[in-house]
């Protein structure tokens, strides 16, 4: 009961009307009631940040940031009106949200009842002694190998230009160069180790596919970061995608504008950063992490996420410009790759996916998935 905690508690109910009856109370009671009011309070200050994030969810504010300037200024009509229209469904978005945690906060004893939330929380809300171990590790391999390559990067794109001539950039910077072909290798490994967890989890665990999907979803990543070989096998873009794609090239990520961007960085930045504090904070949503085997970056991982996602052109062009025609997206985008590869390697030690059974017990980890 000392840990923050999504939804009242039934009993927190009892005792609120044993006090109304006037009936005695003992300590215990006391501190539920305090940690109800805690509760309300909290669900209070979530709607009122939220409702204020609705309020400056506006084009202008975007515009006056430096944010979103390129699709919202774009020539293209197309990623313009899809701009907008993203603007407004994410205040839309933030408006219902903040309408969900005054229902909570009025409500949260009732939902608290409902079949689905007593049957969430009757699942494990920790993965292993090993696991968590992992989990909390900030000096780790993962961050050890994120930050050599985003040093790499950011030295790349300040001093390039006086190390390599214009054609060796080209050959770095710009279609099927290196950082691309990086970022299409990165999540091919990703995927590949999806595929590897699915195949190695025990026949009937419901994470194996999670792990299916996501193998699924990276190696589609894969193949759009190559327009699905368009410029290698040399086909023509069809006229119907061709129009409708910003870049008219072969992959659906281009089309509607930049829609599909925003949401991967939306998601990038939800996945890396929010989600691993709110494992921490709530024991509901670490039950459906360790039921669903949805991968869950380590300490460090999160560290690189937090950093890749600063990967922003507002932020890198006021330090530097990119040398030699280098996008701040691409950057951000090889190092995204890299942190996808890096949480599905771990997510074989934090699910223990191929350890055997007394290797498992040693390690103080339940069991493999």
């Amino acid at each position: 009961m000392s840990e923050l905690w999504l939804f009242e508690s039934p009993a927190a109910a009892v005792r609120k009307e044993r006090l109304r009856q006037g009936r005695p109370l003992r300590p215990m009671t006391v501190d539920i009631l305090a940690q109800a009011a805690r509760y309300r309070f909290r669900m209070l200050l979530a709607a009122i940040v939220v409702s204020v994030l609705a309020f400056y969810c506006r084009a202008d504010l975007f515009l006056s940031l430096g944010l979103l300037d390129d699709s919202l200024t774009s020539d293209n009509p197309l990623t313009r009106h899809t701009t907008v229209i993203e603007i407004m469904v994410a205040r839309g978005s933030l408006v219902v949200m903040a309408a969900g945690f005054i229902l909570a906060g009025l409500w949260g004893e009732r939902i608290g009842q409902a079949a689905p939330v007593r049957a969430l929380r009757r699942l494990p809300d920790r993965l292993g002694a090993t696991a968590e171990a992992e989990l909390g590790k900030i000096w780790n391999l993962s961050l050890f190998a994120l930050v050599p390559v985003a040093v790499a990067l950011i030295v790349y794109a300040a001093a390039g230009e006086r190390v390599f001539t214009v054609d060796q950039m080209a050959w770095i910077n710009l279609e099927d160069g290196v950082i691309e072909d990086g970022q299409f290798i990165f999540l091919l490994l990703a995927s590949v180790t999806g595929f590897a967890l699915f195949a190695r989890g025990r026949p009937n665990g419901a994470r194996r596919f999670m792990w299916l999907g996501l193998g699924l979803l990276f190696f589609a990543m894969a193949g759009e970061e190559i327009s699905w070989g368009q410029r290698i096998f040399g086909f023509e873009t069809p006229k119907a995608m061709e129009t409708i794609n910003v870049q008219r090239e072969f992959n659906l990520h281009n089309m509607m504008g930049y829609l599909f961007d925003h949401l991967f960085i939306l998601g990038f930045f939800c996945w890396g950063v929010i989600l691993p504090i709110l494992y921490r904070a709530l024991a509901d949503v670490r039950r459906v992490v360790v039921a669903t085997g949805l991968p869950l970056p380590s300490a460090g991982l999160a560290v690189g996420m937090f950093l890749a996602s600063l990967m922003q052109e507002p932020v890198v062009n006021a330090f530097m410009t990119p040398a030699g025609g280098l996008r701040v997206a691409e950057m951000r985008e090889l190092l995204s790759a890299l942190c996808f590869a890096l949480l599905m390697i771990e997510t074989r030690r934090t699910h223990g996916v191929g350890l055997g059974p007394a290797s498992l017990r040693q390690k103080g980890t339940p069991g493999r998935a």
